[in-house]
């Protein structure tokens, strides 16, 4: 009987994507298909979607399309077919999957003996596989000998540097090279995405109420693991010789609500686990660090947890009540101040946005002063996007992509003069930014952390 062979493709997709995606891996693994690399060979093509913003919109739409004229049948999954549905139906009208209901699979491969719901969480991210020959050939060249590989690591920190300036031509090379992400690992081996990585995800969907946001619209409410679950994955980990836990949820911070638990309860009986291994925490709103602040200040002294992922968004008290964000940052910034307190070594990262409608200069100034106070080791800052359907659709006036690029240009050369390195790209007009000899000096697999989110 013939074998179909499915080839598996996520689109500028974040980890909780990328997670579902090598679960569904491996549920056509086991239900005996083949994966293949190239969508040539395949019978399926299955497609794992983000809509974070218009250019991610784009960018997935463009890939629909791109795979429509392939002989295989596609698949489409992740947060297009819920964000931008209209879009979507204007270019293809085949199976789509719910992102938060991934066990509709079944229904359309009725043959199979395992269903999806019988397979545990996945573990691990699944980066696109289908590198181009070129760079394959490559990294088999330079890293025969310890001699040539030696040379090829001193050129890939040259490299890199020169990518993270903004003005040199390798840089604006690489960020117009569809397949960026290969190009890191080919220029920085110790760069290389989630090596030696473990991914927990305690939950699923989202508390918040972001009025900028759409991304609720399709991964739902919040869904919290059981804690005997988390546990028995931690220590799975742990039996299999990880050492880097990544703690990944869309609303890290709430986990446990829905459950009679808390997220710091979760994380107390965590670190209580005796081992060798550090913990990483991403997208913690800032909402929790302040509500379990005593509680975080005794488990951060633990040692266990060595970086927190937290997007403050704004500065300002007024554009985060228009956010329906939490909006007192002077409580934020004291929050953070404690954690520091009790591990200085702690790395912090962020995420804020340019250009939310309304806001003046001064406004985007405050958020550059929370940065420059809290003491951010590195982040982002990203334009505004107005998606479709969201509250932040509807305020005015919107803030030009002028000046947003004028207060981008700007919050370069602030950022520089303060000890941050900068880099800005120019395809997603982003602007990242990273302590000087912070970033760049962390073990190699507290870097993959920090510079996984650069695709």
């Amino acid at each position: 009987m013939k074998k179909n062979k499915v080839f598996i493709y996520s689109v500028l997709t974040c980890n909780r994507r990328k997670i579902d995606a090598w679960k569904i891996k491996q549920y056509f693994i086991k239900n005996n298909f083949i994966i293949v690399e190239n969508p040539n060979y395949a019978d399926i093509i299955f497609i794992i979607t983000c809509a974070y913003s218009n250019k991610h919109s784009e960018e997935s739409l463009k890939n629909v399309k791109k795979f429509i004229d392939y002989k295989a049948e596609l698949i489409i999954s992740g947060c297009l077919p819920d964000i931008d549905k209209e879009k979507l139906k204007e270019i293809f009208n085949g199976k789509i999957i719910p992102i938060n209901n991934l066990n509709q699979i079944d229904k359309f491969f009725p043959q199979n003996k395992i269903k999806l719901n019988e397979l545990t969480d996945a573990n691990f991210p699944l980066e696109n596989i289908n590198q181009p020959i070129l760079i394959m050939n490559l990294k088999k060249i330079f890293t025969k000998s310890n001699s040539i590989r030696r040379l090829y690591n001193s050129i890939s920190e040259s490299i890199l540097k020169n990518m993270i300036n903004e003005k040199s031509c390798c840089h604006k090379f690489m960020i117009n090279y569809s397949n960026f992400k290969h190009f890191k690992e080919l220029f920085q081996p110790n760069l290389s995405i989630y090596k030696n990585s473990f991914f927990i995800r305690p939950s699923w969907g989202c508390l918040g109420n972001c009025s900028y946001c759409v991304i609720k619209k399709a991964i739902g409410p919040l869904k919290s693991k059981p804690l005997k679950d988390i546990i028995f994955e931690f220590n799975k980990g742990l039996n299999q010789g990880y050492k880097n836990f990544i703690f990944d949820a869309d609303d890290l911070g709430a986990y446990g609500i829905d459950i009679g638990i808390n997220f710091t309860e979760m994380l107390d009986k965590i670190t209580d686990i005796s081992g060798d291994y550090s913990i990483h925490l991403r997208y913690v709103h800032p909402v929790w660090i302040v509500k379990y602040n005593n509680s975080f200040d005794k488990i951060i002294k633990k040692g266990k947890i060595i970086s927190i992922g937290s997007a403050i968004q704004s500065g300002n008290p007024r554009i985060l009540s228009l956010m329906h964000r939490f909006s007192d940052i002077d409580k934020i910034k004291k929050s953070f101040s404690i954690i520091k307190n009790a591990n200085p070594g702690i790395y912090l990262s962020t995420e804020c946005i340019n250009g939310f409608p309304t806001e003046t200069f001064e406004e985007f100034n405050d958020t550059l002063t929370a940065i420059k106070e809290i003491n951010f080791d590195w982040g982002f800052i990203f334009p505004f996007s107005s998606r479709p359907k969201s509250e932040a659709e509807n305020i005015n006036p919107k803030v030009s992509d002028k000046k947003i690029t004028i207060r981008m240009k700007y919050a370069f050369q602030y950022l520089k003069k303060i000890d941050y390195n900068c880099g800005f790209f120019k395809n997603h007009n982003i602007l990242v930014f990273s302590k000087t000899n912070s970033v760049l000096k962390l073990n190699k697999e507290t870097r993959a952390f920090c510079f996984s989110t650069i695709e």
